[in-house]
């Protein structure tokens, strides 16, 4: 069959892995996201609104950051096990960093 093809190939099996899981970690942890800030942190939907257009801000800012490394470095190892590594360490900025700084700004 020719649909079998791309999965042959090791590389494009490791990316689409490795993609799949990226989006599904994100779908997660985004969906769960405004529950937690107005149920743990009590943020109003001002407050909630105005949180989200600072974070989709320095998103796009670190997106093109990201995307001129990515294009002097190429898809190497080291560029994804970084990437994993700071992925692993968003939960932990998220209550020891993120949370403080919210209630001391907005509370």
């Amino acid at each position: 069959m020719a649909l079998n093809i791309p999965f042959r190939n090791a590389y494009y099996r490791f990316a689409s892995s490795y993609s799949f899981l990226f989006f599904i970690s994100w779908s997660l942890w985004w969906s769960l996201y405004a529950i937690w800030l107005k149920g743990h942190l009590g943020l109003t939907g001002t407050e909630l609104g105005t949180l989200y257009s600072v974070n989709q801000f320095t998103s796009i800012l670190f997106m093109m950051f990201y995307g001129i490394v990515q294009d002097k470095l190429g898809l190497k190892k080291p560029l994804i096990w970084c990437m994993s590594f700071i992925l692993v360490l968003t939960g932990p900025f998220m209550i020891y960093v993120y949370e403080p700084l919210l209630q001391s700004n907005f509370l």
